[in-house]
């Protein structure tokens, strides 16, 4: 019933909100006592909350599957004429309320987490987690428990991973590259193992070449496989050795390892934005206090230069002035010397004169 089912996943979506409060407010409380930066809060809780659901659900449904949906499979392989061509899409007999309840949880997991993508803008991983979704319901109204299940082990695995790396990063110190050139290339493994090897050969392909053909169930499928890719390392890598010209356009700076690990959302920009005008802020002051300073410094040296000049106009006027007092001096005694001179010589021609006579 489609009307019971909706108002099963209203209330479940209700529970979910309720517990995703509180526990953002436990979380966030334990990170104010931290010296994690505010604008870390809110990723590292959905990191958080992510790691926590796929944890629990893989485990989950693992045993799940083997306990419930291994053991028919078994039987259907020992028949002589199997049911089915590609036991992918194997339905079990029994008609349980396990796999409703299963669905609900999986599906409100996602809802959330769509709603949650669209306040922070993250288009593309919406669209990612709304087209993975509709597969989901598809696969519950066709009742494809079997591939249910193992679709959501593996996405629950690689969203686990996935989750811790970027995690791991978001309080890795920006200054070390190392470990985010081995975050990187442990993205870019897991991806490729999960989306290039597995999803395509195990998953879609077979899909395709069975008798009971879904055109929506591949239709969708390959969608959300496409939306996959859009958002993979790989692409993130093309993007910034195409895009991200200058440093200031990418959220790692310019270093490729940290664009494809460090998330780009409204939080980080905003801090971002506050950091760039805390920057230009000290670089005008440091601006303005320099022209001032470099003011009262060539105010000084012109003072010092004036004060120096007209020192040394006095001492040239005193040293002026005393050369010519010397002078004067000079002459005066020259001329007094002269007169002494002529005097003797009078005297003595006279004497000379008188003592001839006698």
């Amino acid at each position: 019933d489609v009307n019971s089912l909706i108002n099963r996943i209203f209330w479940c979506c209700l529970c979910f909100s309720i517990a995703f409060y509180f526990v953002h407010k436990i979380v966030q409380a334990l990170l104010k006592t931290s010296s994690t930066p505010r604008y870390k809060w809110h990723p590292t809780f959905r990191h958080i909350w992510n790691i926590s659901f796929y944890s629990g659900s893989t485990v989950f449904l693992h045993f799940y599957h083997k306990t419930f949906i291994a053991p028919e499979i078994e039987k259907e392989v020992r028949h002589y004429f199997p049911k089915y061509e590609n036991l992918l899409l194997f339905t079990p007999n029994e008609e349980t309320t396990k796999f409703n309840d299963i669905f609900v949880i999986v599906i409100t997991f996602h809802l959330i987490a769509i709603v949650l993508d669209l306040r922070e803008c993250d288009y593309s991983e919406a669209a990612q987690r709304v087209l993975f979704s509709s597969v989901l319901v598809i696969f519950y109204f066709l009742r494809y428990e079997h591939y249910f299940v193992l679709l959501n082990i593996s996405v629950g695995l690689m969203g686990f991973a996935t989750d811790v790396l970027l995690l791991s990063a978001l309080h890795t110190s920006t200054s070390r590259d190392i470990l985010f050139i081995l975050y990187a290339t442990c993205r870019f493994i897991t991806w490729s193992y999960v989306f290039l090897n597995l999803m395509p050969f195990k998953f879609l392909l077979p899909t395709l070449y069975v008798k009971n053909f879904n055109a929506w169930l591949n239709i969708f499928s390959w969608l959300w496989y496409g939306s996959c890719v859009w958002n993979s390392p790989i692409l993130q890598f093309i993007y910034h050795q195409t895009f991200h010209i200058a440093p200031i356009e990418c959220i790692g700076g310019g270093n490729v390892a940290k664009c494809i690990m460090l998330k780009d959302s409204p939080d980080v920009r905003h801090y971002k934005t506050l950091q760039k005008s805390v920057l230009e802020v000290k670089l005008a002051s440091e601006k303005t206090n320099g022209n001032a300073a470099s003011t009262e410094t060539s105010s000084a040296r012109t003072f010092q230069t004036i004060k120096c000049m007209m020192t040394l106009k006095r001492k040239l006027r005193r040293i002026r002035e005393n050369r010519d007092g010397k002078v004067k001096n000079d002459d005066a005694s020259g001329e007094e010397d002269a007169e002494g001179l002529s005097k003797v010589d009078e005297n003595g021609t006279e004497g000379i004169a008188a003592h001839l006579d006698k």
